[in-house]
């Protein structure tokens, strides 16, 4: 479950304003590696933490680098719990 204090911090449904220029710039890292031929396909990532949520943002396997969007990635406690899935789960797994 998640910490004491940390149902405060994370709005499952809202993200931060941090949170969303964060998103937006690990998806512009994805796409630059990726124009830069520094990637393989949809295997291996990028992650970045966001401490103050005790938590981080991740993408799920199987989107490609060179189509990520800032609402692909999903937001995860450090004690593995997923707080936010990517908007395209469903569509990975549907």
């Amino acid at each position: 479950g998640l910490k004491k204090g940390q149902e405060d911090a994370v709005d499952k449904n809202t993200p931060s304003e941090e949170e969303l220029k964060l998103r937006e710039e690990l998806g512009l890292c994805y796409r630059t590696l990726y124009k830069a031929g520094i990637h393989e396909g949809c295997d291996t990532h990028l992650s970045l933490a966001l401490e103050e949520q005790d938590a981080f943002l991740t993408l799920p396997y199987g989107i490609l680098w060179s189509t990520v969007k800032p609402e692909d990635f999903c937001l995860v406690g450090f004690d593995g719990v997923v707080l936010r899935q990517s908007a395209r789960m469903n569509q990975l797994t549907g």
